[in-house]
């Protein structure tokens, strides 16, 4: 029963608003980068967004749900903003503190991919504990 619940929660991670019906089968196939058991997805989501993770809850911040959105948004400064419901100065601060805690930077594709997977991987992580 443990070993359905964790191919059915990956499955799902894999799934997307295009595909989504996923069989755990040929899940990997077109986003083999996810990563592929929940102890991988902790420390994958854990190295990427771990400290942002601390300073949200030290701080009761949003930065965790202003990275989502913004990279949602393919880092669009209007449409982040709108979706964010804050002024322009207010999400440009919130990205770099983002990127001051993490030592990563948005504004190259290497950042955004490692913000992605960790986002994807914290998803799958979540979706193991109801």
């Amino acid at each position: 029963m443990q070993e359905a619940l964790r191919e059915a929660c990956l499955a799902l991670a894999h799934s997307t608003p295009t595909r989504q019906i996923v069989e755990y089968g040929s899940a990997f196939e077109e986003a083999f980068w996810l990563p592929g058991d929940l102890e991988q997805a902790n420390r994958m989501y854990r190295r990427g967004v771990g400290s942002l993770i601390h300073y949200d809850v030290q701080n009761g911040g949003q930065l965790i749900h202003t990275l989502r959105v913004f990279l949602e948004r393919n880092r669009s400064w209007r449409k982040s903003s709108q979706s964010l419901n804050a002024h322009k100065q207010t999400l440009i601060y919130r990205v770099r503190r983002i990127e001051e805690i993490t030592g990563r930077s948005l504004d190259d594709t290497e950042g955004v991919v490692e913000f992605w997977i960790a986002l994807r991987s914290m998803d799958i992580a979540a979706e193991s504990h109801p």
